[in-house]
């Protein structure tokens, strides 16, 4: 049945899914279209039956929350206009990172210098998105802030979401690499360095080299995934970890640190 309910929408196709965001806001949907995994390409809104995942956002009261809605199920509540982007932005990343089949995804900030991939494991909060805008502003091609999605050559996929920057309140607001003046990464890239940085004000940029099997654990424990749901993916984290050299220390101000990882990618 026709969605009568709203006037605007937009659609991308990921992981064999149309994937439609319907609100009744034509400025709500510039906005989300301008930033929700905005290297997916758009598509016509008509799909084969059975292949179309629909999401709409409507506001819930008058107190100027929102609801998301997956067809007539409600997904999320009473979510305040500044948060709702970060909520849909995790809703379709959970729902396309479970369809990655074979690969893999980790917690961690991906950045590609001169072809090689720089990748930094990391909880939500821990720096990751301030590295990789510095690595970016230094001529690194952006491929992430939040997800690097290995396989099983060891390659690295981009997941370039909008970088999600955290105001003078600590909410996190969309920004694109390119408004940054950044190129974005299109292709795989061989990982060459995973960095594991733990950030101490006022500290100097300091690391010391991680096994492999230390590697594999750091990565493991970055992962969304469950491993006895996913068992393949140690044979595909293994792989990185096989072609990177790997690092874990501390670092003060983001710029010292990036500057410190890109002369360990030469």
């Amino acid at each position: 049945m026709p969605d009568t309910r709203h006037r605007f929408s937009f659609s991308f196709r990921a992981s064999g899914l149309n994937i439609r965001v319907a609100t009744d806001s034509a400025a709500l949907t510039y906005s989300l279209d301008r930033y929700l995994l905005p290297w997916l390409p758009r598509v016509a809104k008509s799909s084969p039956k059975g292949s179309e995942v629909v999401y709409s956002v409507d506001p819930c009261g008058n107190d100027g929350c929102f609801k998301i809605q997956r067809g007539a199920r409600t997904i999320a509540h009473g979510i305040a206009a500044n948060l709702l982007f970060t909520a849909l932005q995790q809703i379709l990343d959970d729902l396309l990172i479970a369809r990655l089949g074979e690969r893999a995804a980790v917690h961690a900030g991906v950045a590609v210098y001169q072809g090689h991939a720089i990748l930094l494991p990391g909880s939500s909060g821990s720096g990751k998105t301030t590295l990789v805008r510095e690595l970016i502003s230094r001529g690194a091609r952006y491929s992430s802030d939040e997800f690097a999605v290995l396989d099983s050559d060891g390659l690295v996929h981009p997941w370039p979401r909008a970088l999600m920057i955290r105001n003078a309140c600590q909410i996190q607001e969309p920004l694109l690499a390119t408004e940054l003046g950044a190129k974005l990464q299109r292709e795989a890239a061989r990982v060459k360095l995973i960095v594991l940085l733990r950030y101490v004000p006022g500290a100097t940029f300091d690391v010391q080299p991680l096994a492999g099997s230390e590697t594999m654990i750091k990565l493991l424990q970055n992962t969304p995934h469950v491993l006895a749901e996913k068992p393949g993916m140690l044979g595909t984290l293994a792989a990185a970890c096989r072609t990177a050299l790997s690092f874990e220390g501390v670092r003060g101000a983001a710029g010292e640190a990036a500057e410190a990882l890109i002369g360990l990618c030469m």
